[in-house]
């Protein structure tokens, strides 16, 4: 998926998309685009599963979708996943599809929880979570002509809920690692008393999960999305 305009980051264009996407999926059983493609989410899944995590370790996907990627985990063996999404009919569909492999498979699996959330105006708590994953919901935030405030309360939520020692992992397709980098982290200012002011613990850079692909174009070399690993320093 490539954004390339204000209007992707709006409520009403998403909103829309997945109402078409149910549709689609209720008339033709096309359970919808894996945004970013498959290689960028199989990369996710490849890293989580070599982390050696204990099944029951909580992760979310921070703007869910259809659910795929959690779908993916779950096969891996994960047992506790989460999904938010601000578009109910994302989260219909999510459930929808989830249920259907489950009969597909004929065999009885960990459940995947649902939800939808506005990730800005969070009521009560999610919880925390050893893994928090975005695949697109940062890049549609950047988009927005308030994306200065989405992105610091989507910071701030990150903050909320990563457990320590916790997990970020990003994919984008708009920003490379440097950018990534400074866009996550300016929030700490590299200040500690910082974050001891507002009660926080920085996210600190990790490493990038190299992708497995690459094109070339004008004899250099580049890729499509990039996805980056950020863990939360106690």
């Amino acid at each position: 998926m490539l954004l390339g305009t204000k209007s992707t980051g709006s409520f009403s264009s998403w909103d829309g998309r997945y109402k078409l996407e149910l549709k689609n999926y209720e008339e033709y059983c096309d359970e919808g685009e894996v945004w970013f493609g498959k290689a960028a989410e199989s990369r996710m899944v490849k890293y989580l599963a070599s982390l050696k995590l204990p099944f029951t370790a909580r992760i979310v996907d921070l703007g869910c979708g259809n659910g795929s990627l959690l779908r993916h985990l779950r096969q891996r063996g994960f047992l506790s996943l989460t999904g938010v999404d601000y578009c109910r009919d994302a989260i219909t569909l999510a459930k929808s599809v989830t249920v259907q492999e489950e009969k597909d498979l004929e065999a009885a699996l960990p459940p995947i929880q649902f939800q939808v959330v506005d990730l800005l105006s969070v009521e009560g708590s999610l919880g925390t979570f050893a893994v928090v994953l975005d695949k697109g919901t940062w890049d549609a935030m950047s988009l927005s002509d308030e994306y200065e405030r989405r992105l610091a309360s989507y910071r701030s939520l990150l903050c909320r809920i990563l457990d320590k020692n916790g997990l970020f992992i990003i994919c984008s397709c708009n920003f490379v690692r440097q950018v990534l980098v400074l866009l996550i982290q300016i929030i700490f200012l590299s200040r500690d008393e910082l974050c001891e002011q507002f009660g926080v613990s920085p996210l600190r850079f990790k490493l990038e999960i190299e992708p497995e692909n690459s094109f070339s174009f004008g004899g250099k070399k580049g890729v499509t999305s990039t996805t980056v690993v950020f863990e939360k320093i106690s």
